[in-house]
């Protein structure tokens, strides 16, 4: 039996109570929906059951499905099951060692901010969107909750951007370029469609969503050669040119949101890790064998 809405409205409250973001709660709903909507799960009238969720678990991982994205299925269906007292917890699946993680280097960059879209509305908005992503690095849902209003100019005339709802609900300014601020005022000023009155990038139904934004950077990536793209690949783009620039790492973290600098630095550690290896294996295969230097 499909949950209805006022079972939806406990729930994120519930969620609201336990400490959660409201992103974050409200991610959880959406993947929840998605369950119920794209692998039949009944989750109403004290459902699922453990082997349920074990069959669907175990059916998407012999289908391909990766266990990185098994791990958020999991997360969010052990809230479900601690809100309805189910009594089960799901484990979470294991990964073996860390995948290479592909970052656009300048060059993509470049090509992403050269494109143009056939429709004048959507290419400014595009263009702004990849601008802003490409600056600064803001989290997926941070760029779908700005409002017209976070856009604003410091005392000293500086454009900058307010994120209000970051991880753990912290607020930060992103200081952005000023290419990417003229970007931005094109499209509010002409383009901009006024499907909602409060949000910064919208489609014709409303605030932009988490899916379509991923679908802009996916289809733009598609287009300058990089299929793999998207807005996380973009952060850790930020997160390494200011790296390369010399920023500390601290400075690095608050434009990024980090609560912990650790994060910051394991963003790069782990890339390096792998691409210094790669290079040390190269290196020995050309001395040999005799290959070119």
């Amino acid at each position: 039996m499909p949950v209805d809405d006022r079972t939806w409205a406990r729930y994120l409250e519930w969620c609201l109570s336990s400490d959660l973001a409201p992103s974050t709660a409200e991610k959880s709903g959406r993947y929840l929906r998605f369950f119920e909507r794209e692998h039949g799960l009944e989750l109403g009238d004290r459902a699922p059951s453990r082997e349920r969720v074990i069959q669907l678990l175990s059916s998407s991982r012999a289908r391909g499905v990766k266990p990185k994205t098994l791990n958020s299925w999991v997360r969010e269906l052990n809230l479900w099951s601690r809100f309805n007292s189910l009594g089960w917890k799901m484990a979470y699946f294991r990964r073996r060692g860390h995948p290479v993680i592909q970052v656009p280097d300048d060059r993509i960059i470049r090509a992403l901010r050269r494109l143009r879209w056939a429709n004048p509305s959507t290419s400014a908005r595009n263009r702004a969107l990849l601008a802003l992503l490409s600056d600064q690095g803001p989290r997926r849902n941070e760029v779908v909750h700005l409002d017209l209003s976070d856009r604003r100019k410091t005392a000293d005339g500086r454009p900058v951007v307010t994120v209000r709802f970051g991880k753990g609900e912290k607020e930060r300014l992103l200081y952005i370029d000023e290419s990417t601020d003229q970007l931005l005022e094109e499209y509010v000023q002409r383009y901009r469609i006024d499907s909602d009155p409060r949000a910064l990038f919208t489609a014709p139904r409303g605030r932009l969503s988490y899916a379509y934004l991923a679908r802009i950077v996916k289809e733009a990536g598609d287009r300058v050669g990089a299929p793999w793209l998207s807005p996380h690949k973009l952060r850790h783009y930020v997160c390494d040119s200011l790296l390369d620039a010399g920023v500390s790492v601290p400075s690095v973290a608050e434009v990024l949101g980090h609560v912990r600098w650790e994060t910051t630095a394991l963003y790069r550690s782990r890339r390096l890790a792998t691409v210094r290896a790669e290079q040390e294996v190269r290196a020995a295969s050309r001395a040999r064998f005799g290959g070119p230097k």
